[in-house]
């Protein structure tokens, strides 16, 4: 993982299994420190260095990895960015579900509300021309107009604390425009986490242009649905009837797959380092009350 904050979540105690006194997660290594593995005299040293590490010396499992159907390659789940939101997979549930418009396989087109923001960016769902055109001719009052141009959805990707600031100021003006926000922490998202491998050039241009090569590389991946999709949804079915034997979203699935968390203690009633940066977060969520507009914000 490019993110520290995995370190923390992994260690927190709604994963430990009291019950078998295990753990959920082993270890949480970064990109950075998988480099510093392979690259270093030890067991997993690779001969010449990570540079030369080829594709065929890597056995790939797809009870663990995202790979094509033939298990010779690796495939990517979401097709813009490497953060793993749920964003498109929502914004493409709710068009087809509330209002009937079937979005998979296109492309999304997302927009910059700042032209110099490149760390917020907006997809709107707008009605079907042929209903836009029908509404236009029965009426041409303000009204219609107005309805016409409202987008039927409006999703967001707001990545870096200005971003999240600001979206945190529009949600308590009761100002927001949005239905659904993904939040990321880190601007550009995951692939600038603070355990990512590091450009040698310091300058911002640099460590941008190192982020970006890390996106074209993933976006070069072939996707899912292209891929094996087909295979990854086979196995992800097999999880439901073999292991949980029940449904997504019934008792059983939610008692094995989801998770809760709990509180943890103020920062200044602890000396726990992770109960300090657990604090700082909690102190950024929002509470949105009844007047204010439904939204949904994604961490």
């Amino acid at each position: 993982m490019p993110c520290f904050d995995k370190k923390l979540e992994g260690s927190r105690d709604d994963f430990f299994d009291s019950d078998y006194k295990t753990r959920d997660v082993d270890c949480v290594i970064t990109t950075d420190e998988l480099v510093h593995l392979l690259e270093d005299e030890g067991p997993y040293q690779v001969k010449g260095g990570f540079a030369e590490l080829e594709a065929d010396d890597v056995q790939l499992d797809a009870r663990f990895w995202n790979v094509s159907s033939d298990g010779q390659q690796l495939v990517r789940v979401v097709d813009t960015g490497g953060s793993g939101g749920y964003l498109e997979a929502v914004y493409r549930y709710a068009a087809k579900e509330l209002f009937g418009i079937d979005l998979q396989g296109a492309a999304l087109e997302y927009t910059r509300p700042g032209r110099r923001n490149r760390d917020l960016l907006e997809v709107q769902l707008k009605a079907p021309s042929s209903s836009a055109a029908s509404a236009a001719a029965n009426d041409g009052n303000d009204t219609n107009k107005k309805s016409k141009s409202k987008p039927l959805l409006r999703f967001a990707r707001a990545y870096g604390f200005r971003n999240i600031q600001n979206i945190v100021r529009k949600m308590k003006q009761g100002k927001c425009p949005y239905d659904y926000v993904e939040i990321m922490a880190c601007p550009s998202g995951c692939m600038n986490g603070g355990g990512q491998i590091r450009s040698d050039d310091a300058r911002v241009m640099a460590r941008r242009a190192l982020v970006d090569s890390v996106q074209q590389a993933y976006l070069s991946l072939p996707s899912d649905s292209s891929a094996g999709g087909a295979s990854q949804l086979a196995s992800i079915r097999a999880v439901y009837s073999d292991w949980i034997g029940d449904v997504p979203g019934s008792d059983a699935a939610v008692r094995e797959l989801h998770t809760q968390f709990h509180d943890v203690a103020a920062a200044s009633d602890s000396d726990d380092p992770q109960d300090v940066v657990e604090q700082k977060k909690e102190d950024a969520d929002v509470a949105v009350t009844a007047d204010t507009k439904p939204i949904t914000l994604a961490w």
